[in-house]
Parts: C-alpha cells; sequence; structure tokens
C-alpha cells in the first residue's frame, strides 16, 4: 500500500510538473505573439508618419521646382530682354503647388532627417514583430529561452531588453 501511494504521489507530481511545463511553454507563445502585434501596430504608426513626411518633403520640392522656374525666367530676362523672359516663363513657369509647406532648407533638411527617422523605426519594428512570430513558432527556441530564464532564476539575474534581442539575433529570428 506504501508502494502504491508513493507511485501515486510521483505520478501526480510529474502530470502537475507537465502541466506547468506545458503552461510555460504556451505562456512564452502567447506573450510573443503579442509583443509581435504590438510592434507590427507601433510599425504601422510609424509607417504612417513616415508616409506623412514624404507628402511634406513632396510638396516643397514642388514649391522648390517653382522657385527654380521663377529664378530661370528672371535670370532669362536679364540676360535676353522682356521677350526672353515670356517665353521663358510660358515654357518653364508651372503653376503654383496647391500645398503650403514651403520650408526653409534647414527646415527641409530637418524633416528629411526626421522622416528617415520613422522609416527607419517602422522597418525595425518590421523585422522586430516578425522575429517575435519565429520565436513564437518554434518550440525549440522557447526551450532555450525558458532554460536560460530559469538559469537567471537560480543564478539571480534578470535579462535586459539588450539580451532578449542579442537572444533573437544569435538564434536567427530575425529576417534576412
Amino acid at each position: 500500500m506504501k508502494r502504491v501511494l508513493i507511485i501515486l504521489f510521483v505520478l501526480i507530481v510529474l502530470v502537475f510538473s507537465g502541466l506547468r511545463i506545458y503552461g510555460a511553454y504556451q505562456t512564452e507563445k502567447q506573450d510573443a505573439l503579442s509583443r509581435a502585434e504590438q510592434a507590427q501596430q507601433a510599425s504601422k504608426a510609424e509607417q504612417a508618419e513616415a508616409d506623412n513626411g514624404e507628402a511634406e518633403i513632396n510638396c516643397s520640392l514642388a514649391w522648390g521646382n517653382y522657385h527654380l522656374a521663377e529664378q530661370k525666367a528672371e535670370l532669362a530676362r536679364m540676360t535676353g530682354g522682356n521677350l526672353a523672359y515670356y517665353r521663358e516663363q510660358l515654357k518653364a513657369l508651372p503653376l503654383k503647388p496647391f500645398c503650403d509647406y514651403d520650408l526653409s532648407h534647414s527646415a527641409f533638411d530637418a524633416l528629411l532627417i526626421r522622416n528617415l527617422g520613422h522609416s527607419g523605426n517602422a522597418l525595425h519594428l518590421k523585422w522586430y514583430a516578425e522575429a517575435e512570430r519565429n520565436y513564437a513558432a518554434s518550440r525549440k527556441l522557447q526551450s532555450k529561452h525558458l532554460l536560460r530564464k530559469t538559469w537567471g532564476f537560480l543564478t539571480g539575474t534578470s535579462e535586459s531588453t539588450e539580451d532578449w534581442m542579442s537572444f533573437l539575433t544569435a538564434q536567427g529570428c530575425f529576417p534576412k
């Protein structure tokens, strides 16, 4: 009877341990998919910001082309008289742009840099979301990470964001 109770106790412990491990895998998968969804949403927001900046850049470029055409017409007037001015004006002077983003050079440069930053962030977040999805789909990677978390718990260390990113990079989760 004592032997049966010991075997029954060991079986119950094994079943509960198995359920605990299965729950840990499910939690890892759900957390990774949640992080991927958050990164995807942030990527869309950054891309929308970049697209908005692109419209401002295109508008400012249209104003730049308009001012350049004005300068060409004025140069033609100065070098060739009024007749050359009117010919150049008819030939080269486009309509004024409908938008109102006529920016200075420094503001235009700042807009370009800001837009490039948003585009880069959007691409980085898109790749991060893909890496999290790859991690969520791989039990092998989840096992490695759970062992790392367990080791960190036993040694009293915690995983930083940089450690997590280096883990994903080392395991080849990022798209190529």
